[in-house]
């Protein structure tokens, strides 16, 4: 099966996995990053699109 991965598009900068030793693939320990519920962020809103 050929790689279907699609390229890294131009002007991306990554860098979530240096930024702990534990998120590092193949196997990523994400236990310490917080767990938000869908609305935990709702009063942030500043602006809302209508959608029909």
């Amino acid at each position: 099966m050929p790689d279907q991965t699609p390229p890294i598009p131009a002007g991306w900068v990554g860098g979530f996995e240096q930024s702990n030793p534990d998120f590092a693939f193949p196997d990523p320990n994400l236990t310490s990053l917080d767990m938000l519920g869908n609305l935990d962020n709702i009063d942030k809103l500043q602006r809302q699109q209508a959608v029909l």
